[in-house]
């Protein structure tokens, strides 16, 4: 009996580590990370288990998404406040494999802060400053320098938080002399002699990256961004809005970088026609082998596409440059390609995806993103489906589900085109209910159903909708169990996807092969292609 409930426990602990829930909501906003939203880590703890739990924390670090290392670094700190001497010593170790970053060091710092349960606190124990020792110590001096200069202050802590609490001393003259700056400022390094070369190397980086934290004369701040390879996190905000300062770093950056600064670009009138920045990015987007080496997502074009399209993120606006749209578009279809044939393999499952949005008149952006409208993101999965897999159907519903056109052919807009018209036809159909507040029809239910009307033997059902309103009479899970049982279907799975919504409450939080997706960003199709791999 018991070896059953640690069983349960390991697979909890897994899917807490995969979609930072031990339950049924993958939340792309408002996660909080605790002791009560990771109590299977706390029993496992409890009973000595926590070889178990870091031997996971490992096999999931070699692939994860920003989301996941943060709970593995939450899940880290928590199996360093054991009383057990061994595994806080495994514990530091799988920190010091996992903690590449200054941003992820803060993170952590966080965490175990919070564990600790004393806000108050002036300083650190023996074994956390002993293993923050380590991470600063353990690098060559540049490589220190151009870490911690890089990002120098994060979620309220900065390294000279860090480093007066936990007592951090050099051991080589590089990184003493990074330290003290660190803590002390320019005046440490005004009071240096000349040092040795690979030393003096280390003084001059620390000097430059402070000239350029403190200068507003954009042509030396490009200048030197050019010399010295550095990136938009050295440079004051108020040069951000300068085409000649983006001229440079766009050459530091990767095309995943680009992509994430598209909105800015646009708005500073980089991309515009008339300057030559544009023709940079329009040359990067159009080259294969640059996209095949970057590992991008599909998705992440979409978002920077369906933006820059609109003309305005916000209250930011721009005009469109032709050239740019057709070279996003390209850089689409490339990631798609780049992306059946290495990264993200055919799951070889049959699916439905059923799509419900355009009800919602109050928001018409998705929850976790600036400017992504529901239809785009709904056409994007279904896109991004249909490139991957090859069983793939479309309905969209309301009251009832209506089989829509998809092939592994179709284009964005041209799905967009199908969803659309079927938005007029259901904003004609009567409001459900009486009183009040009627509800427009979304029966989350419907695509289920006429999988099982119509005899389609379906893997996994994808629900996308941006209604706040649910209609039916019967819920999502419960037709779930009702299709399994008449089409011999016992592994079918369900994936809710509410684009506009904080919670979908549709999944039975005690079936594994149910998940809610609340509000969407880049990470929601690796979710889903992980939930569906999950062999739970």
């Amino acid at each position: 009996m018991a070896a059953a409930v640690d069983d349960k426990d390991l697979k909890r602990c897994c899917r807490l580590l995969n979609y930072y829930t031990e339950g049924s909501v993958y939340k792309v906003l408002g996660r909080t990370y605790n002791k009560e939203n990771a109590a299977c880590l706390v029993h496992m703890l409890e009973e000595k288990r926590g070889k178990e739990i870091l031997a996971e924390v490992e096999k999931y670090n070699d692939n994860c998404t920003p989301v996941q290392k943060d709970m593995l670094l939450f899940t880290v700190a928590l199996c360093m406040k054991s009383k057990d001497s061994e595994l806080k010593q495994h514990a530091n170790k799988i920190f010091l494999l996992l903690c590449k970053t200054a941003k992820e060091l803060f993170t952590f710092i966080q965490f175990h802060k919070k564990l600790s349960g004393d806000t108050n606190s002036r300083g650190y124990g023996r074994s956390l400053r002993r293993t923050l020792n380590e991470w600063y110590n353990r690098q060559d001096p540049m490589d220190l320098a151009i870490l911690v200069m890089k990002e120098s202050a994060s979620g309220g802590w900065s390294h000279a938080n860090v480093l007066r609490l936990a007592h951090i001393k050099g051991k080589s003259e590089g990184t003493a002399i990074i330290l003290k700056y660190l803590v002390k400022g320019m005046e440490e390094l005004k009071k240096l002699g000349e040092q040795p070369e690979n030393v003096q190397k280390v003084v001059d980086y620390l000097k430059t990256i402070h000239s350029v934290r403190n200068s507003t004369d954009e042509h030396q701040v490009a200048r030197l961004i050019e010399q010295h390879h550095l990136g938009k996190q050295q440079v004051l905000p108020a040069l951000l809005n300068s085409k000649e300062i983006w001229g440079a770093l766009v050459s530091e950056m990767s095309v995943g970088e680009v992509l994430e600064n598209f909105n800015k670009l646009a708005s500073v009138g980089f991309l515009e026609i008339a300057h030559d920045g544009s023709k940079k990015i329009v040359e990067m987007l159009r080259s294969e082998e640059i996209l095949q080496k970057s590992n991008i997502q599909p998705i992440d074009v979409v978002m920077a596409l369906s933006a820059y399209e609109h003309g305005k993120a916000g209250k930011v606006t721009w005009m469109r440059n032709e050239a740019v749209i057709d070279a996003l578009n390209f850089a689409l279809e490339s990631t798609m390609k780049v992306n059946e044939s290495n990264n993200t393999k055919s799951t070889n499952k049959r699916y439905l995806i059923g799509v419900r949005v355009g009800s919602n008149t109050k928001k018409s952006t998705v929850r976790g993103t600036q400017s992504l409208p529901s239809l785009v993101a709904a056409s994007a999965i279904a896109m991004i489906t249909a490139r991957k897999e090859d069983k793939v159907q479309l309905v969209y519903f309301a009251d009832k589900a209506t089989e829509l056109t998809l092939t592994s052919e179709s284009s964005l807009k041209e799905i967009s085109e199908e969803i659309s018209k079927q938005i007029l036809v259901s904003a004609a159909l009567p409001p459900v209910g009486s009183g009040d507040t009627p509800k427009q029809p979304c029966d989350l239910a419907a695509p289920i159903r006429w999988a099982t009307e119509n005899s389609k033997k379906i893997d996994v059902f994808i629900n996308i909708t941006d209604s706040l309103d649910r209609t039916g009479d019967i819920t999502p899970s419960k037709a779930l169990m009702q299709y399994r049982k008449e089409m011999n279907m016992p592994k079918a799975k369900l994936v809710s996807c509410g684009l506009c919504n904080a919670n979908m409450k549709t999944a039975d939080p005690n079936d594994p092969r149910m998940i809610d997706i609340a509000g969407f960003d880049a990470t929601v199709p690796i979710i889903i292609n992980k939930f569906i791999l999950d062999e739970c």
